[in-house]
């Protein structure tokens, strides 16, 4: 049987995600301890990078390149689109799935209950879209 482009892009990322979550000394350390791997970063939006892998980090910031105007609990965006994507992942099972999808709900509700102070935060449309799909995909 003869495989698609798609379907061969397909496999590959599965092997390539799958080979990158088991290999030794690819997994990265972000502040609120998760692990993500090389290939989980860089599917991440470029500002959430750095809270993930200090080398995207930009000179004489902190870990974190995120936009001002947003307040400190910002910080638990890029968790939350991580744990999403996690959440999404084809690989997940239902437990995780779920799991997942929990953690993100937290970060997001965490990061929605911070920005109501900065109504000028340039990323407001973003949290706003990700707390409906997360909703969405837990059928609230």
């Amino acid at each position: 049987m003869r495989t698609s482009f798609k379907g061969w892009l397909l496999r590959a990322s599965v092997l390539a995600v799958a080979a990158g979550a088991s290999a030794p000394g690819v997994a990265q350390e972000d502040l609120s301890g998760f692990k993500a791997t090389n290939i989980e970063v860089v599917q991440l939006p470029r500002y959430c990078w750095a809270s993930f892998d200090a080398k995207w980090a930009k000179p004489g910031m902190t870990a974190f390149n995120l936009p001002g105007g947003c307040g400190g609990r910002f910080n638990h965006f890029c968790p939350g689109v991580l744990s999403l994507q996690r959440a999404k992942s084809a690989l997940a099972d239902p437990n995780k799935r779920a799991y997942w999808l929990g953690v993100a709900d937290g970060h997001i509700k965490y990061t929605v209950d911070g920005i109501k102070e900065y109504p000028a935060c340039p990323l407001r449309a973003n949290v706003d879209m990700l707390a409906q799909e997360i909703r969405n995909l837990r059928g609230r």
